[in-house]
Formats: C-alpha cells, structure tokens, sequence
C-alpha cells in the first residue's frame, strides 16, 4: 500500500490509500496451426538424434518381428511348406514383439513430453534424463492412451465423427498424465477441459503435423528406390518394406512432440501458468 496526496482545492492536502497493481498473469502465445507446427518442427529438430533414437527403439522389435515374417513368406512363395511349430512360434513372436514395443511407446511418450516442454522452458534436457522421466510416469501414460484409443476406435468404427471428436477432445491426457500427475479419468477429463473452445485448431493443427510427418516419411522411401534399382528383385522389395518401416519410425514422434506443444499452449490460454513453472513440475 502507498499514500498518495491530492489537493482537495482548498489548500489542505488529502493522503489516499493506493492498493499496488497486481502482477499481470503470463501472456499465452495463443493456439495456432501455423504455431502448433512452427514450435513442433523446431522441438524435434533440437532432439532429433535423442527422439529418432528412442523411435527405433520402439521399432526395433516390430522390424525384427517383420524380418521374421519376410523370410517366411519369401520361403512359402518359393514353395516350401512351413510346419506348425514354425507358424506358432512366429506367431508368439509378433505378440511378444507388439507388447515390447507398447511398453516402450508409453516410455518414449513420457520422455518426448518431458523434452519437448523444457525446449520451450528455454533449456535442453539430457536424454538420460528425458528417459528416467518416461519411465517413471509409465503407468498413467499406458493407462490414459489405451482408454483413449480404445473409445475412439470404437466410435470410429461405430460413427466416424463421435470417435474423430473424442480424440481430440481427449488428445493432451497424456501430457496431463505426465506433468499434472493424474490418474487415467482425471487426465482425460482434463483435456476435455483444457480443449474446450480450441478443438476445431486442434484437429486442423494434428492434420497438418500427420501429413508433414507422412511427406518425410515418403522422401525417405523415395530416397530408397535409387538404391532399389541396382538391386535384384527380392532385395529390392526388402529394401523397400524396410524403408517403409524406418521412415515411419524417423517420424512417428512428430504428433507425439506436437500433441505436448498444444499441451504446453493450452495451460498458458487457460491457466495462465508459465513454461517456467510447467518445466519446475519434473524436479
């Protein structure tokens, strides 16, 4: 509180109480596709030997999975017979193989997240680090996007626009899992209530990054049909699949990155926090 004077007129000053102003809350950027992804394309490539590393990873055991399976085609089109020892236990690897690549999906979330919000704190976070944090936070993460998808599958399935609607309504929970600390229904709740009003730049700004990460994807296997054509036909089918398969890995972090940008913008809109105070919530 300060006294500030003012002359009543009549020679005789009057002190009156003046309250300080209240500090101004943090400026939010405001969401916008152009923004969403300007700030995602500028995150990944200050990571972008840290997340493609950790996307292979949660390849590596698909593509190992594929190779199994590409052989074993290319044997039963040349005419051998597989015997059902054969198919069981190629069979068992693909289910070990989708279940180790889920878990390390739900690690890699959690770390893209915690990354992608300290680039926009201004500082860089050390991939061991990004790591710890992954798996740390992996239970809410698995939990929040297995309800996700699954409701939205089935409203896909069932009538497109309900399930296109509540995917993006409920797109941030794993960020509100991982930063917020919530449980599975709280942090879908959560995105619902922190992309009330912004869903339609939302869905425009998650199209935008998909075809941006399918375009890349494509220049990579465009780059691999140079080497396809000096080799023989079975090679070069290999080749081609497995191109097909590290472009999607390369890239497939784009929406994961983008989705913790919108994230990170929202609570800015709407809570008024800022991306200082968001990084502090790893410590």
């Amino acid at each position: 509180m300060s006294d500030a004077p003012a002359d009543r007129g009549d020679g005789i000053l009057e002190t009156r109480l003046v309250a300080p102003a209240a500090p101004a809350p943090p400026t939010a950027p405001g969401l916008a596709v152009g923004a969403v992804l300007s700030r995602t394309m500028r995150a990944w490539w200050a990571h972008a030997l840290a997340f493609s590393a950790m996307s292979l990873a949660v390849f590596a055991p698909l593509l190992a999975a594929g190779g199994l399976f590409f052989g074993w085609a290319m044997g039963v089109a040349e005419g051998r017979q597989p015997s059902p020892r054969e198919i069981a236990w190629r069979a068992g690897a693909f289910l070990v193989a989708g279940a180790a690549s889920l878990v390390l999906s739900v690690v890699q979330m959690g770390a893209v997240t915690y990354g992608t919000v300290r680039y926009l704190a201004g500082e860089r976070a050390p991939p061991g680090r990004m790591i710890a944090v992954g798996l740390r936070r992996g239970l809410p993460v698995v939990g929040a996007w297995i309800v996700v998808w699954i409701v939205a599958v089935a409203g896909m399935l069932l009538f497109l626009v309900p399930g296109v609607m509540f995917l993006v309504a409920a797109c941030v929970a794993v960020p509100a899992a991982v930063v917020e600390r919530r449980g599975v229904a709280s942090a879908i709740r959560r995105s619902f209530e922190l992309t009330r009003g912004h869903r339609w730049t939302l869905l425009a700004a998650g199209l935008v990054v998909l075809v941006v990460m399918w375009l890349l994807s494509a220049a990579v296997q465009m780059s691999a049909m140079l080497v396809m054509a000096v080799l023989p036909p079975a090679h070069a089918l290999a080749v081609t699949l497995l191109a097909s398969q590290l472009g999607s890995a390369l890239f497939s972090v784009l929406p994961v990155v983008a989705v913790a940008v919108c994230y990170h913008d929202l609570r800015l809109a709407k809570d008024g926090v800022d991306t200082a105070e968001l990084a502090r919530v790893f410590e």
